[in-house]
Parts: structure tokens; C-alpha cells; sequence
């Protein structure tokens, strides 16, 4: 398996410490309550009806991140490649999530430059790709414009070796996790918000630059 980078970078200048209180404690969570394999969680969706919440500035628990396997989102292969027109490659990491014994890779861009002298030419905005490369075939797991702010991700599996991928996108008015998790059944990715703080203002973050 490559190991790829996984870098961190900074938004903006400005932000209440408790948000990133929240984030630190909610992939503590995460990476710690990994122990529950994805059948599990599904099977405890079976039992539960309410349907997870999206911007409500609270953190789900578990049951409600199955309920959004059942229910999230569906993000299938394109075989035209989506990283046209993305200037920097920020990060990448390779591994085998679908099981077939060869590694796909997870790539972060932005249209952003960077210098000669290797600092990113950030604008006020700009677009953002978290994408699963797959031989021909791509993912585009998120393609968004964010304002004053950056993307990041994290990559982990629990017991049941099902690959998570946790995607942070933190703004200057939004802080929200979403996740990411190949099901072979339906040879699709299905993403399921975690958090979302819905508007804030950000006053303040110590995240290092990319």
C-alpha cells in the first residue's frame, strides 16, 4: 500500500476555539467508535426511522450515520476525468478500498497556484476536488467552491475493513464533516454529513498552511 501525503492547511485568520473543540472531539470519536463494522451500523438502521439531520450544528451519533448509509447520497464512477481545469494537487493516498486487490487513490485539489517559492497563492475563493481514482474511472467525491477556506480529509477503516473517508470543509461562515464509504453492492460511494455548523462567523483557526 503507498502512503500518500496528508497535509494540512489554514483558512483564514479568525475563529472561536469550541468549533475545533468540536471537530478534535467528533474524529476522536470517530477513529474510536470504528470498532462497529458498517453491517452493524446498517443493521441498526433497519430499526430506526428517523432520518439523519443535515445542518442542525449538532454531531449525529452513530445509528443516525447508518441511517445515512441507507439513505445518503449515491456517488457512482464518471469516466471523464474531473480534475481538468485543478491546478494544484495538495495531497494524495493510496490504498485498495473496493477490494479487488489493486489500489485506488485519493487526490485533493484546488485551482489555487503555488509559487515558485512554494506558498499557495490562495484567492478569497476557490474550487475544491476530493476525488477516488480509479484506473479510468473517477469519483468526484466533492467538488465545491469554498470561501475563505480549505478542504481536508482524513482516511480510516474499522473491524469490518470498510474504507472511510472524512472529509473537513471549513469556511469563514460554515464548519462541516462529511463522510465517505465505498459500498460494494452498490459499486458506489455513499456520503453522509456528520456536522454542520450551519452559519457562523469564524473568527479564528491555528491550522497549519498547506
Amino acid at each position: 500500500m503507498d502512503q500518500g501525503t496528508n497535509k494540512t492547511g489554514s483558512l483564514m485568520s479568525k475563529k472561536p476555539p469550541n468549533i475545533w473543540r468540536i471537530i478534535s472531539v467528533l474524529l476522536v470519536v470517530l477513529l474510536v467508535s470504528g470498532c462497529r463494522n458498517k453491517e452493524d451500523l446498517l443493521a441498526e438502521s433497519e430499526a430506526q426511522t428517523k432520518p439523519a439531520g443535515e445542518g442542525t450544528g449538532t454531531v449525529q451519533n452513530m445509528t443516525e450515520v447508518a441511517n445515512g448509509l441507507a439513505q445518503g447520497t449515491q456517488i457512482k464512477a464518471v469516466s471523464t476525468d474531473p480534475r481538468k481545469g485543478m491546478v494544484t494537487k495538495l495531497s494524495h493516498y493510496s490504498l485498495d478500498i473496493d477490494g479487488d486487490g489493486a489500489n485506488e487513490t485519493i487526490e485533493l485539489y484546488t485551482q489555487a497556484e503555488r509559487a515558485p517559492d512554494g506558498q499557495m497563492a490562495w484567492d478569497d475563493g476557490q474550487n475544491w476536488l476530493l476525488v477516488v481514482v480509479d484506473g479510468n474511472n473517477y469519483y468526484p467525491l466533492l467538488q465545491q467552491y469554498v470561501q475563505l477556506g480549505n478542504v481536508y480529509y482524513a482516511v480510516w477503516y474499522a473491524n469490518s475493513n470498510a474504507v472511510t473517508i472524512t472529509a473537513a470543509v471549513a469556511t469563514g461562515s460554515n464548519v462541516s464533516l462529511i463522510n465517505y464509504i465505498y459500498d460494494d453492492e452498490r459499486k458506489a460511494f455513499i456520503s453522509q454529513s456528520l456536522f454542520d455548523t450551519d452559519a457562523i462567523n469564524m473568527m479564528y483557526n491555528s491550522i497549519p498552511n498547506y
